[in-house]
């Protein structure tokens, strides 16, 4: 496949050009009929601020790269002695990243994510069983509502236009939506109180994972004896188990009752409250 040169002059460019950053484009101008001359290719910001300027000679286009995001015009003049003739072209560079490679969901329960870095004229193009809606972040950005139905990672990529290069993609995730359901009494005390033990699993555990546990029935505690607990990834097993203890009294006749509630970082993503 041969990497045609973009000719700047005797072509009109109304609608301009959106590029991937780090997007490369090979830069000509001068009529479809020369074959001697001098090429001057300069390159403008936003602001009107040279960027760079390429000296070239007529039929050898010019590679350049775009690495940075932004607006930008490109202008093309070429001499020989025919004349002066010349030729622009707007320029948008784009970027997108979701925030992190990966999120997770608790199975069936919606949660935010919000990534400032895809830009809103994205095109997201995601997996058919990941419930999916999209909002414009007031700071700039992309909020997503994500839910994931199974147990099974689910994919999703951000492209500059319908079947322009990808810009980003993502891993989303499943965790189980268990409530420490599974619980055994370890051994029981002289005065009838008992020492709990709960099993919470959770399958995939991200290492940002962060699970705060509590206690809101009567006469149960932790076995330090506060109502609150804070697991982290490093609590759970290679299958996404963790057990921890709890303290029931002898006059404590339900069960040992508690919230658990499930952030990814600092974003609460489910479980019950």
């Amino acid at each position: 496949m041969a990497w045609e040169p973009l000719n700047l002059v005797g072509h009109a460019f109304s609608n301009g050009l959106a590029l991937r950053s780090g997007s490369s484009l090979r830069l000509a101008a001068w009529p479809a009929d020369a074959t001697t001359g001098s090429v001057t290719l300069t390159l403008w910001d936003a602001a009107t601020n040279e960027v760079t300027n390429i000296v070239a000679t007529v039929g050898s286009p010019v590679p350049y790269a775009f690495d940075q995001a932004g607006l930008f015009t490109v202008s093309g003049v070429c001499s020989n002695a025919n004349g002066v003739t010349n030729g622009t072209l707007a320029v948008r560079v784009v970027t997108g990243a979701f925030n992190g490679r990966e999120a997770a969901c608790v199975t069936g329960q919606p949660r935010t994510w919000d990534c400032p870095g895809i830009t809103t004229d994205s095109v997201i193009v995601a997996d058919s069983l990941l419930s999916l809606t999209a909002t414009n972040l007031v700071s700039g950005g992309t909020r997503f509502t994500v839910m994931h139905p199974s147990d099974k990672p689910l994919y999703m990529v951000a492209r500059l236009g319908a079947d322009g290069p990808v810009l980003d993609s993502a891993k989303i995730v499943a965790i189980s939506g268990d409530n420490g359901s599974y619980f055994r009494v370890l051994e029981t005390f002289s005065d009838g109180s008992r020492r709990v033990e709960v099993r919470l699993q959770l399958g995939t555990v991200p290492a940002d994972l962060l699970v705060k546990l509590h206690i809101f029935v009567g006469g149960v505690t932790f076995l330090d004896g506060t109502l609150d607990m804070t697991l982290t990834a490093a609590d759970f097993d290679e299958s996404g188990v963790c057990t921890y203890q709890m303290l029931q009294s002898a006059a404590s006749f339900t069960s040992v009752c508690h919230t658990t509630q499930i952030y990814q970082d600092t974003v609460y993503i489910g479980g019950t409250r």
